[in-house]
């Protein structure tokens, strides 16, 4: 069964490639269709995650971005089997980078940076061109896929831009080796926690949110500065990603402290323009136990 997934996904893949940009937005509005009003994937997990975050807003205003929610979901499977078969030149006419020049002092430095990512517009390109006007060794810390097959396809056409790919098993490991090398480390840190006994609990949207401990534990560890990478789409097929420092050095910081600073900036862009995150996560489903002795 997972080789013929894997081959239904290399073949898709391969289609995409082959398609012009007009065509895939066109199967991109039939699939926003299809998972809104037919499907209805996952819709009460959005719309109960919106009413949480916004109880502010009316009906309408929660149907909006549902709807427009959708519509970011189906461009990103889209533009994300697109990716796969775009070169450098591609990539960088439909993502730039506004600041790159903050990384300078590091990579001048021989210093290594971090960068927190997140699920916002399309987090995947920004993957494959982490290096656009960036000097630093790029290096992206990732879940492996369940299907070993796909698994080691997406990684190699992911290794294609100089991007290397790691198992966020060997995050360790990895930045031992690299010790003596300039990397920009890319940590995605708004998933939900496996491990609910190390997360983090930090105030999200005015409710306890459970926050995956790695992010800060790395920061804090190798004192490298921590940077936070925002991405907007500035029209369909197209981003500008800035990078805003959050941390010179973490390492004196208090628990939960670098956490906490991240989820702020993340709500505040998200805020901005909401129909833009992964709302179909069940980012809440983690409740805090506190000791009642």
């Amino acid at each position: 069964m997972d080789k013929l997934v894997y081959y239904i996904t290399v073949f898709f893949i391969r289609l995409f490639g082959l398609l012009p940009f007009p065509a895939i937005y066109k199967i991109s509005d039939f699939l926003s269709f299809v998972l809104f009003y037919i499907i209805k994937y996952r819709r009460t997990v959005v719309y109960k995650n919106l009413k949480m975050c916004f109880p502010e807003k009316s009906e309408k205003e929660i149907w909006d971005i549902e709807r427009k929610n959708y519509t970011n979901l189906s461009d990103l499977v889209v533009e994300s089997m697109k990716g796969f078969s775009m070169d450098f030149n591609d990539i960088s006419k439909r993502y730039r980078i506004a600041n790159p020049e903050i990384l300078d002092p590091y990579f001048e430095e021989g210093k290594s940076v971090i960068v927190f990512l997140n699920h916002f517009a399309n987090w995947e390109w920004g993957k494959f061109c982490a290096q656009l006007g960036f000097k630093h060794h790029p290096v992206l810390f990732y879940k492996p896929l369940a299907n070993k097959y796909i698994d080691q396809y997406l990684g190699k056409s992911r290794g294609n831009m100089d991007l290397q790919l790691v198992s966020y098993h060997e995050v360790q490991q990895t930045i031992d080796e690299h010790v003596n090398e300039a990397c920009m480390y890319i940590l995605v840190g708004d998933q939900s926690p496996s491990n609910i006994q190390k997360a983090i609990w930090a105030d999200f949207f005015n409710i306890e949110t459970a926050c995956v401990h790695g992010p800060e534990k790395y920061a804090v560890q190798t004192a490298y500065p921590i940077l936070f990478a925002n991405v907007q789409r500035v029209k369909r097929g197209s981003y500008e990603l800035t990078a805003k420092l959050l941390f010179e050095n973490a390492s004196g910081t208090a628990k939960g402290e670098v956490t906490q600073v991240y989820m702020k900036e993340l709500e505040e862009m998200i805020r901005k323009t909401p129909e833009n995150w992964l709302w179909s996560h069940k980012r809440w489903k983690h409740k805090r136990i506190y000791d009642q002795k």
